[in-house]
């Protein structure tokens, strides 16, 4: 996803923000505060489903709003929400790629913490992300064929602290 641009353009502001003479903060809040507001196309990206064994060609419109904290100390937040305001999928078949018709809708939200120290220049990451695929069309609602994918991220400094990640073949009533 546009992580990276959203980041960039977040550290551009903390940098401007720098730059700028503020009034002295009250202990706790922020010398700097800031937020972008941004949309972005999802190119199409592939992604295995192991609930139907096929890969599932997902794209659409992606949400994405990021804060940027500096506090009095001189640490630095930046807090990345993502949804999806438009994610859709198409299934193809593993080996050649060709479209099965199968088609899907979807739905993510993933939630980004990083703080940087100014003091020792570490940081620490926080990330969770939920992602559904639920399968359109099915004549059988009891079919486990939906995919949900969870996972959490714990890092300090580049080093992954906290890894969890599972995938879930669940039923999900479209209709409901």
């Amino acid at each position: 996803m546009k992580r990276t641009t959203l980041l960039t353009f977040a550290a551009a502001l903390v940098m401007t923000a720098c730059d700028s003479t503020t009034e002295p903060a009250a202990p706790g809040d922020p010398v700097f505060a800031n937020a972008a507001n941004e949309f972005f196309e999802l190119p199409p990206t592939p992604l295995p489903d192991p609930c139907t064994g096929e890969v599932v060609i997902v794209s659409g419109k992606i949400h994405g709003v990021i804060n940027t904290s500096v506090d009095p100390l001189g640490n630095t937040t930046f807090f990345l929400h993502v949804n999806s305001a438009a994610f859709k999928g198409e299934g193809a078949t593993i080996l050649t790629g060709e479209p099965t018709g199968t088609r899907y809708r979807g739905h993510i939200i993933s939630n980004t913490r990083l703080v940087l120290d100014p003091l020792d220049g570490g940081f620490v990451t926080r990330d969770q992300t939920t992602i559904r695929l639920i399968r359109k069309g099915e004549t059988d609602p009891t079919l486990e064929d939906d995919l949900v994918i969870r996972a959490r991220l714990f890092l300090k400094d580049g080093t992954v602290q906290f890894l969890d990640v599972e995938a879930e073949c669940a039923a999900v009533d479209v209709d409901a």
